[in-house]
């Protein structure tokens, strides 16, 4: 299942309980975790437990099983990204000038226009300017990781923690508001 979100920052809560689970999050998982959970509130409700493969649990003295947590495998990349309409994909060219006294651009893809515009706000400038910068043909960078569901605390289907061995957001290349997609791996 692949379902889509938008990156925020949480209230520090991942950073503890990662601490909290580390040693057991390396024995099961085999990574050392990022010291921090990348909090995502997903276009519709996720529950982890539904994709889960391994959990963090513990044995009780009268035999039963405790669960803490249930983790899902998850390859994450960010989405992609539109210029009044034209889909981003890796072949584009961009170019900016003046007209009429306002600052335009000029999008290409293979060597064809494929649209043209003022720019008219921050976000248009930092897409162009990502345009602009990027190496010729660059993938989309992709991550690995888990989603973590813990069963105590408050919980909000809406919300994706993900933990990984790097951190997520470095890695991907992505700030707070970004879309990424989230493929559930099992």
């Amino acid at each position: 299942m692949i379902l889509e979100g938008k990156v925020f920052s949480g209230v520090n809560r991942g950073k503890e309980l990662i601490k909290k689970y580390e040693p057991r999050i390396i024995g099961i998982l085999g990574l050392r975790p990022f010291p921090g959970t990348l909090n995502v509130k997903m276009e519709r409700e996720t529950d982890v437990k539904s994709h889960s493969t391994k959990t963090i649990d513990f044995l009780l003295t009268d035999g039963k099983r405790k669960i803490d947590a249930y983790l899902a495998p998850v390859a994450m990349k960010p989405s992609q990204k539109t210029l009044r309409g034209v889909l981003i994909e890796g072949d584009e060219t961009v170019s900016t000038y003046k007209w009429k006294g306002k600052d335009a651009f000029s999008l290409r893809k293979s060597g064809k226009i494929a649209t043209w515009d003022i720019i008219r706000s921050d976000a248009d400038r930092e897409l162009i300017e990502y345009l602009k910068n990027r190496k010729e043909n660059a993938q989309k960078p992709e991550c690995k990781g888990w989603a973590i569901q813990f069963v105590s605390g408050p919980h909000n289907y809406a919300h994706l923690e993900i933990i990984s061995g790097v951190n997520i957001k470095e890695s991907l290349k992505i700030k707070d508001d970004d879309k990424i997609r989230i493929e559930f791996l099992a």
